[in-house]
């Protein structure tokens, strides 16, 4: 053996124990079920829910919770008006005391819900399409931004 190989043994030595300690640590990490860096800096580990109403599946007064691989009437969570507008209080989507109300007849087939003040009068709609919910007001203008969810249950303002 020469002396050049000799002296770069250690260092070579010294690399493969660092390729093997890094490999024996991404085991660990997957074996206690971490997500990988690359995927959770890619979207956060996980999609935003979109909302969208039932009524036409058969469930009239329900939303479905849907993320881009559920097939349409099979929502991966279902909820009653009622749990969404405690949501949208939450977020101040809906003012203290404003309650949501399924309509039969709604201004669009994206607004299933009017918003009504605590007196029962008529304060705006509740949409939702592909983008998110928001709200309409009487005018029909658009006085919110887009609202979706991640799975964890928190609400994200996503736009105007």
């Amino acid at each position: 053996m020469d002396e050049n190989a000799a002296a770069r043994r250690p260092s070579v030595q010294l690399a493969l124990l660092l390729i093997c300690l890094g490999l024996g640590a991404r085991f660990v990490q997957i074996g206690l079920g971490e997500p990988p860096p690359a995927e959770a800096a890619r979207g956060g580990g996980h999609d935003l829910w979109r909302v969208a109403w039932l009524d036409d599946c058969g469930l009239p007064g329900a939303v479905g919770l849907y993320t881009t691989t559920d097939p349409v009437c099979q929502p991966g969570r279902a909820a009653p008006l009622s749990w969404l507008q405690g949501q949208l209080t939450a977020t101040r989507l809906l003012a203290r005391g404003e309650y949501l109300m399924a309509s039969p007849h709604p201004a669009a087939a994206a607004c299933r819900a009017q918003v009504l003040t605590p007196d029962g009068a008529p304060a705006g709609w509740l949409c939702a399409d592909s983008l998110g919910l928001y709200r309409l007001n009487l005018a029909g203008d658009e006085s919110s931004g887009r609202w979706q969810m991640w799975p964890d249950g928190q609400w994200v303002e996503v736009g105007a």
